[in-house]
């Protein structure tokens, strides 16, 4: 059915010697984390950068789809780019389908077709609410979870 999420109030610091790698340095992500825990509903918090670009989830890399394109956020600043998100990226690749890797604003991410989150202990999760936006159906990501999770019986 999908997760609900929510906008962090903290925002990244552009560090671009850091940005992608996974560090010990996460506390941006526990000062994050600790406003996330207001709401009990909320699966995770979503992360902009000081000038206001989208860039992750707390503890997973977010996913756009808009007329059939997947598209994440650029992390050449700061952010962490994960494994399962290159897994998704491999996979669009292999399947032809579009992928772009870009700065991406709030309103954009709030007309999406489809939102998802990645993390190597999550796997995919739909997003189905943010703000007052609301999805139902979720054709592609369930496809590349679908995916994802056969890759990982092998």
């Amino acid at each position: 059915n999908g997760v609900k999420v929510r906008w962090c109030e903290l925002r990244l610091a552009k560090q671009p010697r850091l940005a992608g790698i996974k560090h010990l340095n996460r506390l941006e992500n526990v000062l994050a984390a600790a406003e996330e825990s207001v709401a009990e509903d909320v699966a995770e918090g979503l992360l902009l950068d000081s000038t206001d670009n989208v860039i992750s989830g707390i503890r997973s890399n977010l996913f756009m789809v808009s007329q059939g394109e997947l598209i994440t956020p650029d992390l050449s600043s700061c952010g962490v780019a994960g494994v399962q998100r290159d897994r998704v990226v491999d996979w669009a690749v292999r399947n032809k389908v579009s992928v772009q890797i870009r700065d991406m604003a709030q309103d954009e991410v709030l007309k999406a077709d489809e939102l998802f989150l990645v993390n190597s202990v999550i796997g995919l999760w739909p997003v189905c609410g943010l703000e007052n936006r609301k999805w139902t159906e979720f054709p592609v990501s369930m496809r590349i979870r679908q995916n994802l999770y056969e890759q990982s019986e092998r």
